[in-house]
């Protein structure tokens, strides 16, 4: 059996342009798997359109649906805790009656090492080479302080669960999509199971990664240079880069403009990557009531109720917009 270990990191995708979720789908497809290994989702959850609301979000953004557009198969093996409250419990007790705060300090200055690394923009060697290690020096030390249980969570336990799963699959070309926190003792399970885990080299920049960098990086509205970033959005031609135009130009008060590029992009096809619907219409809705436009508020704000899924910022905004009419804020500085 072949596989490859891929380590997902949330919302610091969007964080790291060397690492995004374009990078992640292309060095998967270099790899050629047969399936997809998904260890931080249930099987039951890819059933309904709910598994999309994962904090994995570069599954959602462009793995699954590229395997989906590939028919490359992929399998839920979330292996759950067997007492979801133990961990939080475990250190609570421990901090409540002081015990071992020699070694709660010392977990927590490493924490702080990993918190303090991927707070930095990390390329794919940085994430491999220096995030992952971090991450197994501090697992490590923490089950040597109190052995894999409550502790630990029973990470290293369930680790070993995973890769019984894992061998039972009909494949022999698997792509293990894990946390940064299951990656590690995950690996050891592998190896312990006589099988030789790898992680895959940084693959070719391809345009489509530098164009997500950019769509990634307009997310930020605290941009040092704005005019730069709308630039650089001017040359995608997608729905998402006009939503991320316009909430850039609400940003700093260029309503009406925000107002015409948002109504003409809700007029095509804006149905990618999975947030933008829910987003898009969110945002359409509010702008329509800054420019006075309250009927057609309410569609958008219902529009969104009426989606598949949506995200559930965007379903909260628009039940405020559905009881009263949005207004900015009044700046402060």
């Amino acid at each position: 059996m072949k596989l490859i270990i891929l380590p997902l990191l949330g919302g610091f995708h969007l964080r790291f342009p060397q690492y995004n979720s374009i990078s992640l789908r292309d060095a998967l497809a270099s790899f050629h798997t047969e399936a997809l290994v998904v260890t931080v989702i249930e099987a039951a959850e890819f059933k309904t359109s709910n598994w999309q609301h994962t904090e994995e979000i570069a599954l959602a953004m462009s793995i699954i649906p590229w395997a989906r557009l590939k028919k490359i198969p992929y399998y839920g093996l979330l292996e759950k805790s067997p007492d979801p409250k133990a961990f939080d419990d475990f250190y609570r007790y421990l901090k409540e009656y002081n015990y071992d705060a020699e070694k709660l300090t010392k977990l927590a200055r490493h924490y702080k090492d990993i918190e303090e690394l991927i707070a930095q923009s990390l390329d794919w060697q940085q994430v491999h080479q220096e995030l992952l290690p971090k991450m197994r020096f501090y697992l490590e030390m923490r089950e040597n302080y109190f052995e894999d249980g409550p502790a630990t969570d029973w990470l290293r336990a369930r680790a070993h669960t995973l890769t019984q799963s894992i061998l039972n699959l009909p494949h022999q070309h698997l792509a293990i999509l894990a946390s940064l926190e299951q990656a590690p003792f995950l690996e050891d399970a592998l190896r312990v199971a006589g099988l030789n885990p790898h992680y895959l080299p940084p693959p070719a920049i391809s345009e489509e990664a530098k164009e997500r960098a950019i769509l990634d990086f307009a997310f930020n509205l605290d941009h040092p240079n704005p005019a730069n970033v709308l630039a650089s959005l001017k040359t995608i031609n997608k729905a998402e880069a006009r939503y991320h135009e316009a909430n850039i130009l609400l940003r700093h008060n260029h309503i009406r403009e925000a107002w015409e590029i948002l109504e003409e992009a809700s007029h095509h096809d804006f149905s990618e990557p999975y947030f933008l619907p829910s987003y898009l219409l969110t945002r359409l809705g509010q702008l329509r009531d800054l420019t006075g436009r309250r009927s057609l508020a309410l569609k958008a704000y219902q529009a969104v109720k009426a989606l598949d899924w949506a995200a559930q910022e965007a379903l909260e905004v628009a039940e405020q917009g559905l009881k009263e009419a949005f207004r900015l804020e009044p700046d402060s500085s």
